[in-house]
């Protein structure tokens, strides 16, 4: 088995966390506690979110080397279905013939 590692964030919701706990949301500090946890090699990222009301923070995950898929809000006070779309995304890596060793889901559900 590869140490090859995949990551799924759902940046909404881990960064409506990060403002409940009075924290600042770095990816370049995330990626290396993930990289240091799992002494594996981060080949798959792909973060989810809204991203016409992100934007620096889209350049920064971009600059990461994140695939940023879009996760648009069905109404103003309802969910984004990234749930979802990361559950299927992460079920498709297992049929693709790529062998991840570990599957980093960020999440705030």
């Amino acid at each position: 088995m590869s140490d090859d590692v995949a990551i799924y964030l759902d940046l909404d919701n881990v960064l409506i966390g990060a403002l409940e706990v009075n924290l600042t949301f770095d990816i370049n500090l995330i990626l290396e506690y993930v990289e240091a946890l799992t002494n594996g090699r981060i080949v798959l990222r792909r973060a989810y979110g809204d991203w016409r009301q992100r934007g620096q923070l889209t350049k920064e995950l971009a600059s990461a080397g994140f695939e940023l898929q879009s996760a648009v809000r069905l109404s103003s006070n309802s969910k984004n279905l990234a749930d979802m779309q990361i559950v299927v995304d992460a079920m498709d890596t297992l049929v693709d013939g790529h062998q991840y060793n570990t599957y980093v889901l960020m999440t705030g559900d």
